[in-house]
This record gives C-alpha cells, structure tokens and sequence, in this order.
C-alpha cells in the first residue's frame, strides 16, 4: 500500500531479494515487495545459498523465471501498458 500514492525509488534492497516489478523499473508499488524479499531470504536460510543468485537486473529476471516460470502474453502486455519509465532523448 502506498500511502501517499507517489511514486518511490527503484533501487532498492539487494539485488537478489528484489521483486520482479522492481527490477523492471517499476515505480509504483506496495508491501507485496516486501513479502517478496522475505520469502527469498526464508530460502536462503533453508537452502543455504541464495535463491535467485543474478548478477545483473536481466540474470536476475532469467534467474526468477526458471523457477517461477515467465509471465504469460496478458502479464507481459500488462507490464508494458503500465507507464513504466521509457528511454528519452536528451
């Protein structure tokens, strides 16, 4: 939940813990981020050695989709319809 409703940094937390939406420069979001990076850390513990060990933003995607799966056709048009941050000419 955001409580303002304003837009937050997308650097954030260790890359391995990162929630996908943040790895794809998503600047909206909520608390699910954080249940995302516990749950890695519960398995880091339990495995000893870290779930989705990427390292960059793109190993750390291919990373989470080999266990998790890749997001179907409607996720990827979702994510692409959400105004996530595009490159501009200076």
């Amino acid at each position: 939940r955001t409580v303002d409703g304003s837009e937050k940094t997308v650097y954030v937390v260790t890359r391995w813990w990162r929630a996908p939406e943040i790895i794809i420069n998503q600047s909206k979001y909520d608390e699910k981020v954080d249940v995302w990076s516990v749950g890695c850390i519960m398995a880091e513990l339990i495995l000893l050695r870290p779930l989705f060990p990427g390292a960059n933003q793109l190993t750390q995607l291919d990373a989470i989709f080999d266990v998790v799966g890749t997001p179907d056709i409607e996720t990827l048009n979702e994510i692409s319809n959400a105004g996530l941050p595009r490159k501009q000419s200076l």
